[in-house]
């Protein structure tokens, strides 16, 4: 996959990994989808972890598993939705439609897949932005391969790029990997 050798530009080559797609299967079920084939792909690569020291993701076999992660978050979030559910435009999985949890942030942002499209390569990012209202990213704009699959590097790009530019002034995420 050429996404992956352009990503070992920005990261580094990634550790030795035996990835198995049956990783994925117990984490489609509780979610009853696929997950964004770049999404798995990027984390079979390269493993939970922090990304620039801020960005935290989560492999479904990682030390601190992507289910356990999904479930607490969708839980939580859940309950205060039901409680203030006029005063936020989403809601949260188990709900039809409702937001995926899959990673957050230092600054105590949580980020969601928005499962809007029958086909996951196609869904939006939403990141509930601590304290303001939360902010919808385009993942069908990215790049695509000669496939027509997304291209990895230009979905991880959008993905982290989004995070980066909810808190910056406007800075891409070639700058923001070059500070980290």
């Amino acid at each position: 996959m050429a996404g992956l050798d352009d990503l070992a530009e920005l990261f580094g080559q990634p550790p030795a990994r035996e990835p198995s797609p049956e990783d994925w299967t117990e984490v489609e079920d509780y979610v009853r989808s696929a997950l964004p084939s770049d999404f798995k792909a990027f984390l079979d690569t390269y493993g939970t972890g922090v990304i620039c020291g801020e960005l935290v993701i989560f492999h479904p076999r990682g030390s601190s598993p992507l289910l356990t992660r999904m479930r607490k978050i969708h839980e939580s979030f859940g309950q205060w939705w039901r409680r203030d559910s006029d005063e936020y435009p989403f809601r949260f999985h188990p709900d039809a439609g409702g937001l995926i949890s899959w990673g957050y942030d230092y600054s105590g942002d949580e980020h969601f897949f928005w499962p809007c499209d029958p086909e996951p390569d196609r869904w939006k990012v939403v990141t509930n932005i601590n304290g303001t209202e939360p902010e919808v990213f385009d993942g069908g704009r990215a790049r695509r391969d000669r496939s027509g699959q997304p291209e990895l590097r230009a979905v991880l790009i959008w993905l982290l790029g989004g995070v980066c530019r909810a808190r910056s002034s406007g800075g891409t995420f070639q700058q923001f990997v070059a500070v980290c």
